[in-house]
């Protein structure tokens, strides 16, 4: 396996045939059996993702046998996923969100009761369980910088839930809106700073990655 440090506005793999600057184009460049671990070539390997302006720490493996075992630990809650997230307004204390998430133009939303939950399915919708927790960090003046962890795995599910809770990510657009904007930061403040995993050749590997340049200076608010 390898833990690869993504840097903000690189996609995780190619979504069409001949797309290239992925990270996983990179990462196939440099270890060429990647391409032939996960089942579709194109993913390079690759055990989870990001979101587009999500940093941080992203799993691949280099075998098919690595990238079955890292997937199945994956699916069974196996594996240790801390964020690191800037959001809008003052948070008091930590908490959890369990509410489903389906997904709908591109968003995720939450579900948050059964009549909800019938209404999403009878327009198509597939609510997913989604949970994810969170402590405070370090509180500014109108932001508070968070510690998050996840067990699940499902689209934009931080960045909808925080803001289900009233604490949309900075800089996040897509779920905050206007009110979210932080000037001087081109992205939403998130970033993938742990994860921690069974290895497949035995033993638990816990790989950090610090946050990078650009919100280390828009933590500063």
């Amino acid at each position: 396996f390898v833990v690869v440090d993504k840097p903000a506005g690189v996609a995780v793999h190619p979504l069409a045939p001949g797309e290239g600057g992925t990270l996983a184009n990179a990462v196939v460049a440099r270890y060429p059996e990647c391409a032939g671990a996960s089942p579709e070539p194109r993913e390079g390997g690759a055990v989870q993702r990001l979101d587009l302006e999500t940093s941080g720490c992203v799993l691949f493996a280099r075998d098919p046998s690595a990238w079955q075992a890292l997937h199945e630990q994956l699916g069974a809650r196996g594996v240790e996923k801390v964020y690191r997230a800037l959001v809008v307004g003052k948070v008091v204390a930590g908490g959890v969100s369990s509410v489903p998430l389906a997904q709908r133009g591109g968003k995720a939303v939450p579900v948050p009761d059964t009549l909800a939950e019938e209404r999403a399915r009878s327009k198509g919708l597939k609510p997913r369980p989604a949970e994810t927790t969170w402590e405070v960090e370090r509180r500014f003046a109108g932001h508070t910088l968070l510690r998050v962890g996840i067990t699940t795995g499902v689209m934009h599910q931080i960045r909808a839930h925080l803001a289900h809770a009233g604490y949309p990510v900075a800089g996040d657009a897509l779920y905050g809106g206007a009110s979210a904007a932080l000037p001087g930061l081109g992205r939403h403040f998130l970033h993938a700073a742990r994860l921690g995993f069974d290895a497949p050749a035995g033993g638990r590997e816990v790989v950090e990655s610090p946050l990078p340049a650009e919100l280390v200076q828009g933590k500063s608010v």
